[in-house]
């Protein structure tokens, strides 16, 4: 790098190094700095953008609500990565810190940069963990969650995974319980010999499946902690679709749906609820 490159050079870090609405161009200090900012318009242009984005960043922290012990755990984490700089604690303490920032050069000052500009990323990054990270998990829930899907679909979808299942079957739910987060509907009659089985991907999440015994062939209860709009609260007393030798319905209870898919028709799927008269 020549020497006019360089000199240049020098100039833009010394000017990182003014604060915001400060008079520190009329420090002796800077006195080359204000001579070429004075001389070359470039320069002033540029210097004029620097102090644009420092009056930004404060004006950023200012407008945020500071969550009570915020300025203590900054302090602490900037104590623990870097050496005390009085440029750090004015950045966690604010405008107003009794700490005077008055350095004896321009070639201090102009050191001194980077650590100002890593105080200011840390405060930010520790600012945006403390304050954003409730709103960041939102978001990736909400990017990651299953796409909403309508009951009729869900239904078409169960009956076809159920044409494909041909998982190992599960122990009794009379010798292991099954998962409480996937409990057996209240709606499906009492009956002997059921088994349940975790299944990893069903409507887009995991689930359990129930597996009942069999009156003329399969019948399997799909439990999955997906909401589904527009179904009923119990299991319909008819099937909400028959195709291909199957008999299926859906109903939601809670965070909870279940679908039911029956190898037979209206009458044997009816046979799987429980028909006890409310009390």
């Amino acid at each position: 790098m020549d020497y006019l490159a360089r000199r240049r050079q020098e100039m833009l870090e010394a000017m990182e190094s003014c604060r915001t609405g400060s008079d520190d161009l009329s420090d002796r200090a800077f006195a080359e700095l204000a001579d070429a900012l004075a001389d070359d318009g470039e320069l002033r242009v540029h210097f004029q953008r620097v102090q644009e984005t420092d009056a930004a960043i404060k004006a950023a922290f200012a407008d945020v609500p500071v969550p009570p012990g915020l300025a203590e755990r900054l302090s602490h984490r900037l104590a623990e990565s870097t050496p005390a700089d009085p440029i750090a604690i004015q950045v966690v303490a604010g405008p107003e810190s009794p700490t005077p920032l008055r350095p004896d050069s321009a070639v201090r000052r102009s050191k001194q940069f980077s650590g100002r500009r890593l105080a200011i990323a840390s405060a930010a990054a520790s600012l945006a963990a403390i304050v954003l990270a409730p709103i960041l998990v939102a978001v990736w829930m909400h990017a990651h969650r299953a796409p909403s899907i309508t009951a009729g679909r869900a239904i078409d979808e169960a009956v076809d995974f159920f044409n494909r299942d041909n998982g190992p079957l599960g122990p009794l739910v009379s010798q292991v319980a099954p998962p409480a987060d996937f409990p057996m509907s209240t709606g499906i009659a009492p009956l002997p010999q059921v088994r349940w089985r975790r299944v990893e991907k069903f409507l887009g999440g995991p689930a359990v499946a129930y597996d009942l015994p069999a009156m003329g062939g399969r019948a399997t209860l799909y439990v999955v902690n997906r909401t589904v709009a527009d179904l009923p609260s119990s299991p319909p007393q008819s099937p909400t679709l028959t195709t291909g030798g199957n008999s299926a319905a859906a109903w939601q209870s809670g965070n909870l749906l279940y679908v039911l898919v029956v190898q037979g028709d209206a009458r044997t799927y009816a046979d799987y609820l429980d028909q006890s008269p409310l009390t």
